[in-house]
């Protein structure tokens, strides 16, 4: 099986900009990314976590598709996620927390164990241009923290350039819906991935698609626009498949919608950030989960 190490990594500034690939593969291959922390490739001790020996978010990559053309979209199989090393938290004082990894739980700050259940932070595509990632988030990809980028799922996303360009990185050992602390358990890991093309829940933007729901995934400014274009994009896909009316099928995802949070936590808290740290004012990122159980139920849905 192929993969590409955790010595193919680039800023997020300097992955929206096309370069050639460290790694290419085919449709339909299964293959590994190794991603780092936030850090430092691995995390293994304690005294590795003081804040000034901290490096700025990298991502691994690119990885070349052979097959995948501007336009695109691509189904991404999350097949495994193998934590590697161990896994750091929030800043107090002058370092990080370190959170040790014991099999299938991680210990934080207290003793309190937290589920080992690994997630990517994140996952994109090269955009289009530069300026297509404002804030290192985009409609094709990019700092969701979005739980539900785990396995067994799939995210979809769609291609700028030919191949994709895709990078992995931000991996949590654990995550709760929104990152309300602005970091997970950042962690280092193994990301075993297989890519094919994705003909029917398609969209502009990424889609998560799980058992029995798919979520549309918008990142904006505000939380109300992240919203409205995250059940826009739900409801052209339900109609698509359906043959429901465009306002039947807005009006369903409305009924039945899930909105997961992502990347939230600036919103409700930011009078634990001090003048000296302040808010980064990162866009949030929303995910409209729509079940999609009865609809296959009733023969609706075929796929």
């Amino acid at each position: 099986m192929r993969r590409i190490t955790r010595n193919n990594t680039r800023h997020a500034e300097a992955r929206r900009v096309p370069v050639p690939p460290a790694l290419t593969v085919a449709l339909g291959e299964t293959f590994v990314m190794e991603a780092g922390t936030c850090g430092r490739p691995v995390l293994n001790t304690p005294d590795e976590c003081l804040a000034d020996g901290f490096m700025a978010r990298e991502e691994t990559g690119p990885v070349y598709i052979e097959g995948v053309r501007a336009g695109d979209m691509v189904r991404l199989d999350i097949l495994d996620i193998k934590v590697v090393g161990h896994a750091s938290g929030m800043v107090y004082a002058d370092r990080y927390d370190f959170c040790e990894v014991r099999g299938d739980a991680a210990i934080c700050r207290g003793g309190l164990p937290a589920p080992v259940e690994p997630m990517i932070g994140v996952i994109c595509f090269t955009p289009e241009k530069p300026e297509d990632v404002a804030d290192d988030l985009g409609d094709c990809g990019g700092n969701m923290d979005y739980k539900d980028i785990a396995p067994p799922n799939s995210v979809c996303l769609t291609a700028r350039h030919d191949g994709g360009l895709l990078y992995v990185g931000d991996l949590h050992a654990c995550q709760g819906w929104g990152e309300w602390l602005g970091v997970g358990l950042e962690c280092a890991g193994d990301v075993t991935l297989r890519a094919t093309l994705e003909k029917t829940y398609v969209s502009p933007r990424p889609v998560v698609l799980k058992k029995d729901a798919y979520a549309c995934i918008a990142m904006r400014e505000t939380y109300a626009e992240a919203v409205r274009v995250a059940l826009a994009d739900a409801a052209a896909i339900l109609s698509r498949l359906t043959g429901a009316s465009h306002d039947d099928a807005y009006n369903y995802c409305r009924l039945v919608g899930n909105g997961m949070n992502g990347q939230m936590w600036h919103i409700p808290f930011p009078d634990l950030y001090s003048k000296e740290n302040p808010v980064t004012g990162m866009p949030v990122t929303v995910g409209m989960e729509i079940p999609t159980g009865m609809l296959k139920k009733h023969g609706l849905i075929n796929i």
